[in-house]
């Protein structure tokens, strides 16, 4: 039962002032706001890359943009009391009843609960272990367990009676965007189309092992992802379930659109009839990203092994990245790779990763918008968070990482070799890779299968004067843990020696304080290598985390 000082509460204000995967994976409690106060309307406070978030929630009616003092990691706002003083009279404007602040563990939520009290907000909820006098009205404390940060702020607004059974991160891609997105791809690929087609002979045997993939579209490869759907009976079955359900509604809708937003793309005649890969190196954290160079061999091995197509994304200020990576990659890899950075506005590249077969990136916003939309991703974890607590929510997922005696340091920088990521090598990525593609595939057939044995049963019933039923559905998974996988056998590796086999991460003991870890820090020691575990350790071995999920569409 909601708390009954929240329960006529019209204008509510959500808070969340970090990166723009952090306010994702706080979306599905949004959600239960939502579904708790149906008629209110809910604000989201939040940082610029967050608010992009905001902007494709259905949940929210409003963000507003704030660049909040203690969340400049790298002190790059200037001290100015009158910008502060501003935003207090902009959220007193807002003449909200209630405000719920949520923060990571190792942040404080006091300066925004102290924001919103010289807002005049009369409630405000956060969890905190730090003493908050009477700038909150409700103080929460999480269990001392290791718990998933979607888990976290579902627990925080549980305390005041706010559930919700739909624990999917909430993203909702436009319609609009699916076909801008197609635009610019097409415009960045027409100036050099000639130079991304092969030799006829590749071409050929690319056509040929097209044909064998799928003979019943006429020697097309298909990317089911991408094609319409052409089915009337399908799409009526779809209908009904789109019409029956309010949660499928949004996740559903456009499906036929999503599915074909890059078809062009798709069956343009390069030569290359392989999986539509996102790879995105970038990250706002110099700690969180493989080595670039390790990204450029990553994607030649895509190319070579899996015949992929590669979409190399980035935000403005990552064009001198994505520019060295594409500068490092052979001409042969050159062919399949559309090099994207500052091209594609936000809700495209949401657009985009909806529309590909995988993603492969570090800790970074991309993993959590591939989440959101159901696209498998592989991961390139640094040690500086917790994997159990940030990993990919409810997706098909791998977590690369190499297990060091000095994670979870929280670091901005890292103070020594970068051990973490830089002994898990491409050639591990791309098996990742591999593993997740052929699942996704299976799965597929699994589900076209049924499709089609349900089509020939509609087929019968029509013959019989009677109604079809609508499509059955995987329902997911309540959750998907980040160290569930089978054991692959570690092999103890001493100090500079390269990475041996993956073998599943283990979780943290139950009953572990999720809060016990060092603060955030950037500051950075001398240099040197990661303090190496012994070999007896079993920290020396490579980890792969495996997650399970559903796949669909986002909400």
């Amino acid at each position: 039962m909601i708390d009954p000082r929240w329960h006529d509460a019209r204008r509510v204000l959500l808070v969340r002032l970090d990166n723009l995967g952090d306010v994702l994976v706080t979306t599905p409690a949004f959600h239960a706001v939502r579904e708790a106060l149906p008629s209110a309307h809910l604000t989201l406070l939040a940082s610029p890359v967050g608010a992009q978030v905001g902007r494709l929630n259905p949940d929210l009616d409003e963000v507003i943009v704030y660049s909040a003092p203690w969340m400049d990691p790298w002190h790059t706002l200037p001290q100015e009391s009158a910008r502060e003083l501003a935003m207090v009279e902009t959220v007193r404007a807002g003449r909200y009843d209630g405000a719920i602040i949520f923060t990571s563990y190792h942040q404080s939520p006091l300066p925004a609960a102290y924001l919103c009290y010289l807002a005049d907000i009369p409630l405000r909820a956060a969890a905190s272990i730090d003493g908050p006098g009477s700038l909150l009205t409700t103080r929460h404390k999480h269990p001392e367990r290791m718990m998933h940060e979607v888990e976290r702020g579902l627990d925080l607004v549980g305390a005041l009676g706010m559930t919700t059974a739909a624990r999917d991160l909430v993203l909702r891609v436009p319609a609009g965007a699916r076909e801008r997105m197609r635009a610019r791809v097409e415009a960045v690929g027409e100036d050099d189309a000639e130079s991304r087609r092969i030799d006829p002979q590749q071409g050929a045997r690319g056509e040929v092992e097209r044909r064998r993939m799928n003979p019943r579209e006429g020697g097309r490869r298909v990317n089911p992802r991408l094609s319409a759907v052409g089915d009337e009976a399908r799409l009526r079955g779809l209908e009904t379930e789109i019409a029956a359900s309010r949660r499928l509604k949004p996740r559903l809708e456009g499906l036929a659109a999503a599915r074909s937003a890059c078809a062009d793309w798709e069956m343009r005649s390069r030569g290359v009839a392989g999986p539509l890969v996102v790879v995105h190196p970038g990250c706002s954290m110099p700690a969180r990203t493989y080595p670039w160079e390790r990204f450029a061999q990553v994607i030649d091995l895509l190319v070579a092994e899996l015949g992929a197509r590669v979409a190399l994304t980035g935000a403005d200020d990552e064009a001198e990245l994505v520019g060295r990576v594409y500068g490092r990659l052979s001409a042969r890899a050159r062919r399949a790779v559309l090099p994207l950075a500052g091209a594609l506005a936000f809700d495209e590249l949401c657009a985009l990763i909806e529309a590909a077969d995988l993603t492969i990136t570090n800790n970074t916003g991309p993993m959590h918008i591939a989440a959101a939309v159901k696209t498998p991703v592989v991961v390139l974890f640094a040690l500086t968070n917790p994997p159990e607590q940030w990993g990919p929510w409810q997706v098909p997922h791998r977590q690369l990482y190499h297990e060091v005696a000095c994670r979870l340091c929280y670091a901005c920088v890292c103070p020594y070799g970068h051990e973490c990521l830089t002994l898990v090598t491409p050639g591990q990525v791309i098996a990742a890779a591999r593993e997740l593609l052929a699942e996704a595939a299976a799965g597929e057939s699994a589900d076209r299968g049924g499709m089609d044995r349900g089509a020939a049963q509609d087929d019968d019933a029509r013959d019989e004067g009677a109604c079809h039923a609508p499509l059955r559905t995987h329902a997911p998974a309540d959750r998907s843990p980040a160290c569930e996988g089978r054991l692959r056998g570690a092999t103890p590796l001493g100090a500079g020696s390269p990475a041996g086999p993956l073998h599943a991460a283990r979780p943290s003991p139950r009953g572990a304080d999720s809060s016990a870890g060092p603060p955030h820090s950037g500051n950075v020691r001398a240099g040197g290598t990661c303090p190496a575990p012994t070999a007896s350790d079993p920290a020396s071995a490579g980890h792969l985390a495996t997650g399970a999920g559903t796949r669909g569409r986002a909400r």
